[in-house]
């Protein structure tokens, strides 16, 4: 027997894209018959957008342990979230 592991399955789509990680969770809350839109990026800009979430998550459990306090700031349009010691 020929082992198949690594290759198309018969009648299988080609994969025309990727989720990053850090979009997973959005991907996975849609609803049915929601829409998504996607956006070509390098993986350098995926590894980027992913290190970004995990210093997110670490100062939010910062502040949840109490060694931080957070500031959500709106300027100019925008929202930043603030973490100060």
């Amino acid at each position: 027997m020929e082992s198949q592991i690594g290759r198309q399955t018969t009648g299988g789509y080609a994969k025309i894209g990727v989720v990053v990680r850090v979009d997973v969770p959005k991907v996975a809350q849609t609803r049915v018959g929601g829409k998504l839109r996607f956006k070509a990026i390098t993986v350098e800009e995926a590894q980027e957008l992913l290190r970004k979430r995990e210093v997110l998550l670490r100062n939010i459990k910062r502040l949840l342990d109490g060694e931080a306090r957070g500031y959500r700031i709106k300027t100019l349009g925008e929202e930043f979230m603030v973490f100060v010691e």
